[in-house]
């Protein structure tokens, strides 16, 4: 390999996921997220980076106990969460 260090800014977010090796992603000038392509797609670090990376379904629910509450729907955590309260639950499609 060549071993060296380009820039490349682009709007684009396919094109910017099959070039690079690493994507900065940015809101406003201030960075919210720096990782390989893959990474931003699967662990993305803020909600920003979660829906600029593509389509995403929400569902508004509550956690309470082991359980994430949606209408009268009951998902099993499998483990009881410290977190108690709101919480939306990011799906993408497909």
């Amino acid at each position: 390999e060549l071993q060296f260090t380009s820039v490349f800014v682009t709007h684009d977010q396919e094109e910017a996921m099959e070039v690079a090796d690493r994507v900065v992603v940015m809101s406003q000038g201030n960075i919210e997220q720096v990782d390989e392509p893959e990474q931003l797609w699967r662990e993305p670090a803020t909600r920003f980076v979660l829906e600029f990376m593509g389509e995403v379904n929400r569902l508004q629910g509550t956690i309470r106990g082991g359980q994430f509450h949606v209408g009268a729907q009951r998902w099993p955590l499998g483990y009881t969460s410290a977190h108690q309260g709101p919480l939306d639950l990011f799906l993408r499609p497909g």
